[in-house]
């Protein structure tokens, strides 16, 4: 008998129903003003064992690529802002490499 991976049970089937049921459009475009329909059922702590429903995050196919490094983040929202968190015009000023970053 073949192997199962987590993500090929009827448990996680139910899950992934259940939570975008509740959950249709990707959290982290809404963070950011988008609608875009959710696709896939991320675990928070990428272990697919843990089915508690706070370790769950409804994320568009993009949004997903992004969090698994396959795709890099791009663009800016509606106010200008880098969507990257990495960018360094979103420290605000935090201290980097020893030397404080001008406002």
């Amino acid at each position: 008998m073949k192997d199962r991976r987590p993500l090929d049970t009827t448990a996680h089937r139910g899950d992934r129903a259940r939570y975008l049921r509740t959950h249709p459009l990707c959290e982290r475009c809404l963070k950011i003003g988008k609608g875009t329909p959710a696709l896939i059922l991320h675990h928070k702590d990428r272990n697919q064992l843990n089915r508690d429903e706070s370790n769950f995050e409804a994320l568009c196919n993009e949004c997903h690529e992004i969090e698994h490094g396959r795709k890099a983040v791009t663009g800016c929202d509606a106010e200008g802002r880098p969507l990257d968190p990495g960018h360094w015009w979103n420290d605000q000023g935090e201290v980097k490499h020893g030397k404080r970053k001008a406002k």
